[in-house]
């Protein structure tokens, strides 16, 4: 273990600014820190760490004095609870506080692990040039981001309906306080919060939307688990706050058939050059919307909104946005009902 300099000089107990005789300024190595190698040829020191004008806890077995100014003290002004002290006895504890840290973040750790992690994450630098050498070892003490990034799952987050077939947006945010958030995994449940959890993306950039056409499994207990990743190895996860189901493929059924549940039929035709046709069905007598969206989520018209019957219904949207005709390109029929919402995805062409 090496040492290296991060403070030249401090306030003493008496007000006096005071420094050990002979400290090169900060970031150079310390003069006492011995070099290497090993006699049998090792790398030695591994790292160096903070050992000079180093704040240590002072013992009451004995009396201590602070003296008048203009003498120098190593006491602090904390009531002489503290003095400066220096040496690698004071970077060794630095060391072993860092190793703390490791295992409270990893948990289990062999040493040949510890060292590992130590060593390809020190601080190369002006003052240490090329690594590893007889006096700097790899570099200095760095542990680098041991904070987890931060996932939060937007949507769906409880109590949506969605059907196979369907596309389905999965939506979140995710943050790292001490960087940037390298990439997401997206899983899904369809047993609850405890899993298992299927693969629907994993190592996707983290833009906060990715589109999914619903498959697998029906459920009423499905879950969305978002799993952030830095450049450091830390994750983040966040699950949805409630259960939203997945359902069979919508569709409204023949004129004798029971109605279900709430559906919503492909609209025809797809893609379309002018109107389409809107078929949907109710089970009871329920208030719903049904409006037609364009890809950045903004509402191009409102076929329907209020209370509606019992029943299998028709709707048809012109193809126009007020008094223009709606562009080409991707849109979004939404069937908002009491028990979630449905969406048909087609396109315009001109």
């Amino acid at each position: 273990m090496g040492a290296y300099v991060t403070r030249q000089s401090w306030t003493g107990c008496n007000g006096v600014v005071t420094s050990f005789a002979g400290t090169p300024a900060a970031g150079n190595l310390a003069p006492y820190s011995s070099p290497g190698m090993t006699r049998d040829g090792r790398q030695k020191p591994d790292v160096v760490a903070p050992g000079t004008a180093i704040a240590s806890a002072t013992s009451l077995d004995i009396t201590h004095t602070c003296p008048a100014p203009p003498a120098g003290s190593d006491l602090l002004g904390d009531g002489m609870n503290h003095r400066m002290m220096s040496g690698t006895s004071m970077a060794a504890p630095h060391v072993t506080g860092a190793v703390a840290l490791l295992l409270q973040k990893n948990g289990a750790m062999t040493p040949a692990q510890v060292k590992s992690y130590l060593q390809t994450h020190a601080l190369v630098d002006g003052f240490t040039g090329a690594v590893p050498t007889k006096d700097w070892g790899y570099g200095k003490l760095r542990l680098g981001d041991l904070i987890d990034p931060t996932a939060h799952v937007l949507s769906p987050n409880g109590g949506e309906l969605t059907a196979q077939g369907q596309p389905l947006t999965f939506t979140w945010t995710a943050t790292d306080s001490l960087g940037t958030v390298s990439n997401v995994d997206l899983r899904l449940s369809r047993s609850g919060p405890g899993g298992p959890f299927e693969d629907i993306a994993l190592g996707i950039a983290n833009t906060g939307s990715y589109g999914w056409t619903v498959g697998g499994t029906i459920t009423t207990n499905a879950y969305l688990k978002v799993t952030a990743h830095d450049s450091n190895g830390n994750s983040g996860s966040d699950l949805s706050d409630a259960a939203f189901s997945i359902g069979g493929p919508v569709g409204i059924g023949d004129e004798a058939s029971p109605i279900a549940r709430f559906a919503l039929a492909p609209p025809r035709p797809n893609p379309t050059a002018g109107e389409i046709q809107i078929e949907y069905a109710l089970p009871r007598d329920a208030r719903v919307r049904i409006s037609v969206q364009d890809v950045e989520g903004r509402t191009a018209a409102v076929l329907v909104d209020g209370p509606e019957r019992a029943g299998r219904r028709r709707a048809a949207w012109s193809g126009r946005i007020g008094n223009a005709r709606a562009s080409a390109g991707l849109y979004f029929l939404c069937y908002e009902t009491p028990e979630g919402r449905i969406v048909r995805r087609f396109a315009v062409t001109h």
